[in-house]
């Protein structure tokens, strides 16, 4: 969910909190794991995120999808503009 403040974070079905709205951006977990990004130097770099709030994969991608059928979309040099720049990791 989006905070009062622009913070993204993920709560649980009662509405609290599970993991803390602090980060740049986030989607939805599936099989446990979510596309989840920091700031750094006022742009998003993404990461992949667990359940208990841990990192999967450390924030480092320009991009990065959600899992589909155990795959996910990231890539470094990329913009959400041009899908054609930088280099595409799944």
């Amino acid at each position: 969910v989006l905070d009062y403040t622009g913070k993204w974070g993920f709560i649980n079905p009662d509405g609290k909190y599970v993991i803390e709205a602090k980060y740049a951006g986030a989607q939805p977990f599936s099989k446990g794991i979510a596309p989840v990004a920091i700031a750094v130097n006022s742009k998003p770099k993404w990461g992949y995120m667990k359940l208990d709030g841990s990192w999967l994969v450390e924030p480092r991608f320009d991009r990065a999808e959600g899992f589909v059928n155990d795959e996910a979309r990231a890539c470094i040099g990329c913009n959400e503009a041009d899908d054609t720049q930088g280099e595409e990791y799944s």
